[in-house]
Formats: C-alpha cells, structure tokens, sequence
C-alpha cells in the first residue's frame, strides 16, 4: 500500500503481528479489537486509519518492503508471521453446518472464536 497507493497504516496494535487475517487463527475478540481502533474518533492515537505516506516513507519501502509492516519493528519480525502469544490462542469450537432451506445437519465445521 505504501509504495502502489502512497499510503500507511497508523495505529495497528503494538502486540498484534501483522499478518492476512483470513487465513485462520485470529480470534473474534481480536477482530473486534481492530473494529473498535477503526471506529475511534478523530485524532485519538490509538485510531486505525489510512495516512498519506511521506516520499521517505516510500523509499524505505522501496529498498526495504518488509519495513511497510505496521509494527513489524516492535515486533522483530518481517512478512507473514505467526501470534507472538502476548494474547490468548483461539479457541476452535465445532459448529453444525445446516441446508439453508431445510435446516437438516449437512456436517461439521471447525471455527475459532
């Protein structure tokens, strides 16, 4: 995003790996987290918003794509990375998976809360 649109990420939580959330092992509470940073009013620090990317920002970004990573300092890391276990794991649950007309159980599906 930093260097194909201009812009960063600003107020991603400090303990949270950045990482692509629809591959599993994120819990609701931490997606209710990022919602609750997302709403946050105007000018709060802790708000998750978009902000326009400084021409330095840009060019550490083009020499260093891992450096775009919001927090990836504080947290050591670069690319995909795993939960750092500062937070509580998911918990997987089994849930019954029905026909949408009949209602009958067609299975089970594994979910994380």
């Amino acid at each position: 995003i930093v260097i194909k649109c201009g812009l960063k990420l600003v107020g991603w939580p400090e303990d949270v790996p950045f990482r692509d959330l629809s591959q599993g092992g994120v819990g609701v509470e931490l997606l209710r987290e990022l919602l609750r940073r997302w709403r946050l009013k105007e000018g709060d620090a802790a708000r998750l918003r978009f902000e326009p990317a400084t021409a330095e920002d840009r060019a550490i970004a083009e020499r260093d794509p891992a450096s775009a990573i919001p927090n990836g300092a504080t947290l050591g890391i670069t690319g995909q990375s795993k939960p750092t276990g500062s937070r509580a794991p998911p918990l997987v649950v089994k849930a019954l998976v029905q026909h949408p007309l009949t209602l009958d159980v067609v299975g089970i599906a594994r979910t994380s809360t």
